[in-house]
């Protein structure tokens, strides 16, 4: 380089600088308003008590959230459009939905959930004793 032309680089340098920062603050800008957020409450219906801990689920983004102690979720960064939505708990009965996200706004919904009783199979529950246990007990 020569002088002349490192001089007009130090001298147009902070100008530059500025106009990349500029330009990284506006990529991110746009990035978040086209990622979405979905929260609301999960409820024992007809109770509407809140269910703590049931997982809500986006299965094809790989996304999941838990339900607090309130009922309470919140799940952020999610892409707009259509997804499969499933909410889970074990005694609860299952929800297999679809919900539609916008960009840069929060899609909130109250899941009421009916409490089930599912049949378990038969379990066996069988005890050997070990020969070193034998010893002790004789």
């Amino acid at each position: 380089m020569t002088p002349m032309t490192d001089t007009r680089f130090a001298r147009n340098f902070p100008l530059c600088a500025v106009l990349l920062l500029l330009l990284l603050a506006l990529e991110g800008n746009i990035a978040r308003a086209q990622s979405a957020t979905f929260g609301g409450a999960v409820m024992i219906d007809p109770t509407e008590k809140p269910l703590a801990n049931a997982e809500i689920l986006f299965t094809a983004l790989n996304r999941s959230v838990r339900s607090d102690s309130a009922g309470n979720f919140l799940l952020s960064g999610l892409p707009r459009g259509k997804h499969a939505l499933v909410v889970k708990m074990v005694g609860y009965e299952f929800v297999n939905t679809e919900i539609t996200l916008a960009g840069g706004k929060l899609a909130e919904v109250d899941l009421l959930r009916k409490p089930t009783t599912q049949k378990l199979a038969r379990i066996h529950v069988r005890y050997l004793r070990t020969q070193l246990e034998r010893h002790y007990r004789s």
